[in-house]
């Protein structure tokens, strides 16, 4: 585990790390808050007018443009998009994942690697419907196939209802609940 630079505290990284095939090579770093697992990004002094919250508000955002002028999840993306603004996405590249533990290494097309990244980006932005499915950011498995996904969703999910029935609560052991997120996500 590694500390968020800014605040001293622990923090979770990972680099991505994409060498394309004439050599050159790009680098994205994603820092996590230990605690909340919400991505450490330095406050911008501007912002792209596409990040507004009332640009292309999702129809299920919770948020309030008052309270929140910026959407959280394109608010995450603007560097990003920056550092690939000029690649093609279906170049090859060959991407690492490295975080304290492990590394992940794939041969892929640009946006199959970019794709893994954002998933991550957006569960940890801040965006109160993806922000249910911020827990398996501490488990991120880059290019997992749709079954390893869903595992792991379920697991999480299940879990949280261990500790629903031995808190006293009613659990949810049908996973209407679980229904109900992906229903949410699939609208953002």
């Amino acid at each position: 585990m590694g500390e968020n630079e800014a605040t001293g505290q622990p923090a979770h990284s990972l680099r991505y790390t994409f060498r394309f095939e004439d050599g050159t090579s790009k680098e994205f770093a994603v820092q996590l808050d230990a605690e909340s697992l919400s991505m450490i990004v330095p406050e911008k002094e501007h912002y792209p007018e596409w990040t507004r919250l009332s640009f292309s508000q999702c129809s299920n955002c919770p948020l309030k443009e008052a309270a929140h002028p910026r959407c959280p999840i394109a608010a995450n993306l603007v560097d990003l998009i920056a550092l690939f603004r000029d690649s093609l996405s279906y170049q090859t590249v060959d991407v690492e994942i490295a975080s304290e533990a492990r590394k992940y290494v794939k041969r892929t097309d640009l946006q199959s690697a970019v794709s893994s990244l954002i998933g991550l980006l957006m569960v940890t932005s801040g965006c109160p419907v993806m922000d249910k499915l911020r827990p398996m950011a501490w488990t991120h498995l880059p290019f997992a196939t749709a079954q390893e996904t869903l595992y792991r969703a379920i697991g999480m999910y299940l879990m949280a209802q261990y500790f629903v029935a031995r808190d006293g609560g009613s659990p949810d052991w049908e996973l209407g609940g679980l229904e109900k997120v992906y229903e949410e996500v699939r609208v953002v």
